[in-house]
């Protein structure tokens, strides 16, 4: 979260939008939606842009959705600015079609496979549980499957 609070801390949001689940379904600003008598504000997909190119996408849905060519399932989000290469994701991985976290900013990488294994990419390559490489400190840590931490 301390990276996403940094991209947003220095920008304006330009813009929100609702929408339901459907990829067909419009997008609408708040004030459309409450002239929309059955929108499901429980429900909703939402979409933040920032001034300086991020854009956040959350699925409050209870299925999946497309958001910026990812798979965002229930409750999954995908945050990103193309500016400044930063992602934060909580989506389903394309391979293996589990859900996956993975976040990528200027000091360290972070991916998390909730027990699944998948390719992170980047400095992190391949894993299953939670690791993180820290750039600024030359570390990697990584959870064993026994919740205990490796640091390398």
């Amino acid at each position: 979260m301390q990276a996403l609070s940094a991209e947003w801390a220095n920008a304006k949001g330009t813009n929100i939008a609702y929408r339901a689940a459907s990829a067909s379904a419009p997008w609408l600003s708040l004030t459309q939606a409450l002239n929309q008598p059955s929108f499901d504000f429980q429900h909703p997909v939402l979409r933040v842009t920032w001034s300086n190119g991020l854009v956040v996408f959350v699925n409050h849905t209870t299925q999946t959705i497309s958001a910026q060519g990812y798979q965002l399932p229930a409750r999954g989000w995908s945050a990103t600015n193309p500016n400044t290469g930063f992602e934060n994701l909580s989506i389903l991985d394309p391979t293996t079609g589990e859900r996956v976290d993975i976040v990528r900013c200027a000091n360290y990488e972070m991916a998390d496979g909730n027990g699944f294994s998948f390719s992170a990419g980047g400095a992190i390559g391949t894993t299953t549980n939670l690791t993180v490489a820290n750039f600024l400190h030359g570390k990697t840590i990584r959870e064993q499957p026994d919740g205990s931490i490796q640091v390398q």
